[in-house]
């Protein structure tokens, strides 16, 4: 009878880094960085940065922020994404953009939304 495969990725026998995926074949298995990440998949799995690699992966008016095996784009600071009419900033908003839907950033206009903005004898 011919020998059964051991499957060493569901065993736990592989030594697959902890950011690859475990692809057992017969006899043996494979090791491959998950989707996001580059390296051997055995002794290194290191984040893509997308921002860095697609300079124009966001749209117009947004900011691309690196994540661990993606990225985000929002509105970039000063402008508000008019699809939802949130305002976005590029440090602290939650209203995110991850490929799947787009946004519309608008630019703000501090004049209007803020009375007092200038100090007295100055327009805006």
């Amino acid at each position: 009878t011919p020998p059964t495969d051991v499957d060493e990725c569901t065993a736990g026998s592989h030594n697959c880094h902890i950011g690859a995926t475990c692809i057992n074949t017969v006899g043996s298995f494979t090791c491959s960085c998950k989707a996001g990440w580059t390296g051997d998949g055995v002794s290194e799995c290191v984040d893509i940065d997308e921002c860095m690699q697609t300079t124009d992966i966001c749209g117009s008016n947004e900011q691309c922020r690196n994540t661990d095996g993606s990225f985000r784009c929002q509105c970039a600071t000063g402008y508000k994404n008019i699809s939802d009419g949130s305002t976005d900033t590029f440090d602290g908003s939650t209203d995110t953009f991850d490929g799947s839907t787009a946004m519309n950033c608008q630019d703000i206009d501090e004049c209007l939304q803020t009375t007092d903005i200038c100090g007295s004898n100055e327009e805006c």
